[in-house]
């Protein structure tokens, strides 16, 4: 990375106090309502490990974050983005730059980073290069999150992002032959197939761990968003759903019947259920049909869809997520093999007590 002469760029930045040691104990605490964490349920592991390396950052004047980059690493749904946007926004303060992996070129990603930071005002400013200053852009301190790291095309893994991650690089390259400085950028990638990315890229990153979240740890996510429903509600609905989203919006169509008809929250749960085909076992529809489709042996991921009647998309996107992820109390019901997809024990005993109620 060539040396900067930081006194030659004119660096859009917000400065920040240096937060006192007590104060950035309780900022990295998610037991306490006040930390930026608080909102993030369970991963309690990998909240430790961001939050140590926040601890330092906060005791920064300009909260450079940028000597480290993380890789959230889990599956669908285990809150790799919700993480992301905490630990950046919440706990270090600061822009948070949110971009999928379908960009094509440096100047595609530099055009996403340059507006969001524009939007919490800090405009970049086109520098004048020097010897001691060779780049026409220099990116304040912000954190940059690209989920399903490994859709990112590998000619760009192993061209742009490799060089603006590298610690003794840190530029992003445009297509002009302008220079942009990375060297204050906190990177973060979310993944599914860690070992997907280009080798050395992924020995770029610290690898953070996630893990997919019980019904407890649903129950305690739908409380914290909303605070006016009472415990035993939340708790049942995350009865009948197995991921986050699926509990969100559970409750949107439970506050809508409520709104509408009024009347006991309780009751009105199990009237939700219903009406979105999910059985008393906390399965939709969909995805007992997936279970019947599975019950003689695998079947191979091109042909499930015509097997089960669902869309590619719901089926992938929607549906098997839920039956394969993997909790002390909820094992997965489906999982890949050689073969194709196959019911898991547990599977076989869901689809059996379904066919023992009928």
């Amino acid at each position: 990375m060539a040396k900067l002469n930081w006194s030659k760029v004119k660096q859009p930045c917000h400065v920040w106090p240096v937060v006192p040691a007590r104060v950035r104990k309780m900022l990295v605490d998610p037991s306490n309502p006040k930390s930026g964490y608080h909102p993030v349920t369970g991963n309690g592991k990998a909240l430790r490990m961001l939050g140590k390396f926040a601890e330092g950052v906060l005791a920064t004047e300009d909260h450079d974050a940028g000597r480290k980059a993380f890789a959230l690493v889990g599956p669908a749904s285990s809150g790799k983005s919700w993480t992301a946007y905490h630990h950046v926004a919440k706990v270090l303060n600061l822009t948070f730059v949110d971009v999928t992996p379908e960009f094509k070129t440096a100047d595609e990603l530099f055009a996403i980073i340059q507006r969001e930071l524009e939007k919490n005002g800090l405009a970049l400013v086109k520098q004048v290069t020097s010897a001691d200053q060779p780049y026409e852009y220099v990116l304040p301190p912000c954190g940059v999150f690209i989920d399903e790291a490994h859709q990112i095309k590998k000619s760009l893994q192993k061209g742009v992002l490799l060089k603006a991650i590298e610690a003794n690089d840190r530029t992003l390259m445009l297509a002009d032959g302008s220079k942009v400085s990375t060297a204050k950028v906190h990177w973060i990638v979310g993944t599914t197939h860690f070992y997907d990315l280009f080798k050395p890229l992924r020995s770029r990153f610290e690898k953070v761990k996630l893990v997919s979240h019980t019904k407890a740890e649903l129950a305690v996510m739908a409380r914290k968003a909303n605070r006016d429903l009472p415990a035993e509600v939340c708790e049942r609905v995350a009865h009948y759903c197995r991921l986050p989203r699926e509990v969100n919006d559970f409750i949107r169509s439970l506050r809508d019947y409520h709104r509408s008809d009024g009347g006991d929250l309780l009751a009105l749960v199990e009237e939700v259920a219903r009406d979105k085909d999910i059985d008393e076992g906390g399965l939709t529809a969909e995805q007992v049909l997936v279970l019947k489709a599975l019950k003689d042996g695998p079947v191979g991921k091109e042909t499930l869809p015509a097997v089960t009647g669902l869309e590619e998309s719901e089926l992938f996107n929607d549906v098997l997520p839920g039956l394969m992820l993997t909790t002390p109390d909820m094992p997965a019901l489906v999982v890949p093999s050689r073969q194709g997809f196959r019911l898991t024990p547990a599977g076989q005993a869901e689809l059996a007590s379904r066919r023992a109620a009928a």
